[in-house]
């Protein structure tokens, strides 16, 4: 196969190479950016003896369930999140305390060496109660919907906990460099992949390279998977206001049914 970042003078190749070139920039940064500055910005500290006795759980844990680093950080995550709105019962927004559930959350993933100990910001619980809040409305709102069944409001519930925890990692931090790979994979593929004119996989070629490329390079879940499609197909779900996450709710298993064909 030729190397695509050969400059032959043609638009794609030149683009290419460009794109090689600015991977190439986001790998030296990575690699040699410094700590930030930010010293004084008040940090999540936690104690060394209790982080040490759940950093070797969670180990023992996951030489079990072996999987990808953030895919075990994104089941950890879902695993806090379902413990504390399904077996705690808290199932309104004013029950659930969305502010003492992200700084629990936060709390117990660095006890178990998923982040940092007294690195990541206190401003971070702010933002994970906003997600946190958001997911719970989504869910609240299932949950007051009359025409599912019992069976099938749990079975959403535990989608949403999913999606909610698939949020929250993304949030926790992607490597930029990661970021730029798929970006640089995407471009590549979608000008070399092409399908007839009037195949019926025309018009969700775009989600699926791009979804192809998270499963097969960063070994995406089907939840997270999921999550990507859920910002597909809902653009603006990152800043929905809660009149947007009504119609959400209100449309979930068309929503739903959608994703999962994809």
């Amino acid at each position: 196969m030729a190397n695509p970042t050969l400059t032959r003078k043609t638009d794609n190749l030149l683009t290419v190479a460009e794109d090689t070139k600015k991977l190439f920039q986001v790998i030296y940064r990575e690699q040699n950016k410094k700590e930030s500055s930010e010293e004084e910005v008040p940090k999540i500290r936690v104690s060394t003896l209790i982080s040490k006795m759940a950093f070797y759980y969670e180990k023992i844990r996951n030489t079990v369930d072996y999987k990808e680093e953030h895919l075990l950080r994104k089941n950890a995550i879902e695993r806090i999140l379902r413990r504390q709105i399904i077996i705690e019962r808290a199932i309104t927004i004013k029950e659930a305390k969305s502010e003492n559930m992200a700084r629990h959350l936060l709390t117990e993933l660095i006890r178990a060496a998923y982040l940092p100990n007294n690195k990541i910001p206190e401003a971070k619980i702010e933002e994970i109660t906003q997600v946190i809040n958001k997911y719970l409305k989504l869910k609240n709102e299932i949950l007051i919907k009359g025409k599912s069944d019992t069976g099938e409001k749990i079975d959403l519930v535990k989608w949403i906990i999913a999606l909610a925890a698939s949020d929250i990692e993304e949030r926790l931090g992607r490597s930029q460099v990661d970021l730029t790979v798929i970006d640089y994979m995407y471009k590549i593929l979608n000008n070399i992949i092409k399908l007839p004119a009037d195949s019926p996989y025309e018009k969700d070629k775009d989600i699926q390279i791009f979804v192809g490329i998270h499963r097969n390079l960063l070994k995406f879940d089907r939840e997270m998977t999921g999550f990507i499609l859920l910002k597909y197909f809902n653009a603006n779900w990152q800043e929905a206001t809660d009149e947007e996450i009504v119609q959400i709710g209100k449309n979930i298993l068309p929503l739903y049914n959608a994703i999962e064909r994809q």
